[in-house]
């Protein structure tokens, strides 16, 4: 990471916190979660939960010399490369995707389960449909599409102008065995739909701890929100922390081996 790049820096007991948005996080639909998920049909928010298994991408970046492990990178389904083997193997810098396509939820079927679990043409009942509303609390999804994307359950979003900008896309799923109240499922919807709008809005952050000499070490990614409050901060300080009873270990193990 180039040290322009840091969004935010917090001085913490003779380190630094240095935090960044992080630019490789997953999308809420990657989660994998079947409790709680949404489908959108739009062209500029298309989902529908189909999937195909993805594995981490290599990065040129990733592969440093004092990374820890010899300069090789792990990806899931691939195992361990050096930069040569991913090269040669072309997977450097490009999205890599592996195995079938598993059909996920049609826009067909979700117009039908948003009606009732008829189907809206013919009238028929489409039973996986009447499964689906069986099985899950469903809400409606709208967005405001405008220079960007921000998400909201349907007429529940704060827009100002609904006539123009405003769709009405997809549907949001809670399941029923999460809870069959559908108040609570009302506020895990809303939950998501924060999670999605700071993935929309690149709101996701990560962080790398600095030492006393400037070298910038351990960290973690994937903090959705706003980082003062999204466990961030707690979370480096208590990595610094731990780095500080490390160093008093070492310390002593020296003293002791040289008495």
């Amino acid at each position: 990471m180039m040290k322009e790049d840091v969004a935010k820096q917090i001085k913490y007991r003779g380190y630094k916190i240095n935090i960044y948005r992080d630019n490789d996080c997953q999308s809420p639909d990657e989660w994998g979660d079947d409790g709680l998920f949404l489908v959108g049909y739009h062209r500029d928010f298309s989902v529908d939960r189909g999937q195909r298994g993805l594995v981490r991408i290599f990065k040129r970046k990733d592969f440093k010399k004092d990374n820890g492990y010899n300069g090789r990178v792990y990806a899931d389904g691939y195992g361990w490369k050096n930069y040569a083997q991913a090269k040669k193997e072309g997977l450097i810098d490009k999205e890599v995707r592996q195995g079938a396509y598993v059909p996920g939820i049609s826009k067909h079927l979700a117009q039908c389960i948003a009606n009732s679990g008829l189907d809206p043409e013919t009238g028929e009942t489409n039973e996986e449909a009447k499964d689906y509303i069986k099985k899950y609390h469903i809400f409606g999804l709208e967005a405001y599409i405008h220079s960007g994307v921000v998400l909201a359950l349907s007429r529940e979003g704060n827009f100002v102008d609904r006539q123009w900008d405003v769709s009405q896309l997809g549907l949001v799923f809670v399941s029923k065995k999460e809870t069959q109240s559908r108040k609570k499922a009302h506020r895990l919807a809303l939950g998501l739909i924060e999670g999605w709008n700071d993935y929309l809005s690149g709101n996701v952050y990560g962080f790398l701890i600095e030492d006393p000499f400037g070298e910038e070490s351990c960290g973690s990614w994937g903090f959705y929100g706003n980082y003062e409050t999204s466990g961030l901060i707690s979370e480096a300080k208590a990595e610094i922390v731990n780095a500080l009873k490390e160093d008093k270990k070492l310390d002593h193990v020296a003293i002791g081996a040289s008495a």
